[in-house]
């Protein structure tokens, strides 16, 4: 996994395959899929990161990272628009 520096937060991971959340959960076990969104769990439980995933190149777009209690408000899937289509490919 790695990370790049600049306004966008970008992890990279080898894909398997495009089978979805099926095939991260072999390199992120602790992935969950809520929406448009996949949800890990990070520093031994301690943060959520919330992301989009372009499975196909094997790239998680890094929405927003939280400690447990905020999470637990729930806020975050609005706020990172989990429940609405991706936005669309630039040209």
């Amino acid at each position: 996994m790695s990370a790049s520096s600049g306004s966008r937060t970008i992890l990279a991971f080898s894909p398997r395959n495009e089978q979805g959340i099926n095939s991260l959960n072999q390199t992120f076990r602790t992935a969950d899929q809520v929406g448009n969104c996949v949800v890990f769990d990070v520093g031994n439980n301690r943060y959520r990161l919330i992301g989009r995933v372009n499975y196909a190149r094997g790239i998680v777009y890094v929405l927003k990272v939280m400690d447990h209690a905020e999470y637990d408000k729930n806020r975050w899937p609005d706020d990172c628009g989990c429940h609405k289509p991706p936005p669309k490919k630039r040209r």
